[in-house]
């Protein structure tokens, strides 16, 4: 399983998703990635809520045209807030539900006051029976990090056309370079970025989506 946004879908993203593929068919389990509607930041940093590059629904089937068996969509509130990164697991799989790789990025942390870094999920995962990898950045030339942020940024300064490049599945249309223009007016980014070339083979396994609400 991973845990993230992931809004976007840019290509550092990927190869946290890719890992994760990666991870379930070498132990013949599902490839699960929790997502969260709205974005934390709305209720951790009291942060006005933004338009989705990719909304929940767009990403989700970009997440299982990747290969991802199971898309949970978790709604992040006051009480997700509160749990530590145990209490959290629990919460998305199940109290005691089984795990095997819980797949992550260098900055990743969770759980109430952001205790959960790797240091901390490798002891938990010591206790769990599941092992933690670090997938590492992607970064630009001159070392800055690929991010959401940064595709955001992109969109808002209409450079549609790079922001696609960092995807690797969206071919821009004249209405998303259009559409950047006026980003407050736009609600869903995205649904202006022709997908094309993100689609691949997957497994067989049964696809399925949750919402927690």
């Amino acid at each position: 399983m991973t845990i993230g946004v992931f809004d976007g879908l840019h290509r550092g993203h990927r190869r946290v998703v890719d890992a994760t593929v990666e991870a379930a068919r070498e132990r013949g389990g599902i490839a699960w990635v929790t997502t969260f509607d709205p974005h934390p930041d709305t209720v951790v940093r009291g942060l006005r809520a933004r338009p989705w590059i990719t909304p929940p629904e767009e990403r989700e089937e970009l997440l299982h045209a990747m290969g991802v068996d199971r898309v949970h969509v978790e709604r992040f509130d006051a009480s997700v807030q509160a749990l530590d990164p145990e209490g959290f697991l629990d919460r998305v799989l199940g109290e005691g539900a089984p795990l095997r790789a819980l797949i992550l990025g260098p900055d990743f942390k969770m759980g109430k006051d952001r205790v959960g870094d790797r240091a901390y999920l490798t002891a938990l995962g010591a206790r769990r029976g599941f092992t933690v990898r670090e997938v590492p950045f992607l970064t630009e030339e001159g070392g800055a990090k690929l991010s959401s942020t940064l595709l955001r940024q992109l969109l808002e300064a209409g450079r549609v056309e790079d922001a696609a490049a960092r995807t690797r599945f969206a071919a821009v249309s004249a209405r998303a370079r259009d559409a950047a223009r006026s980003w407050d007016t736009r609600p869903r980014i995205s649904s202006s970025i022709r997908r094309s070339s993100c689609l691949r083979p997957g497994s067989t396994s049964p696809r399925t989506t949750t919402w927690a609400r």
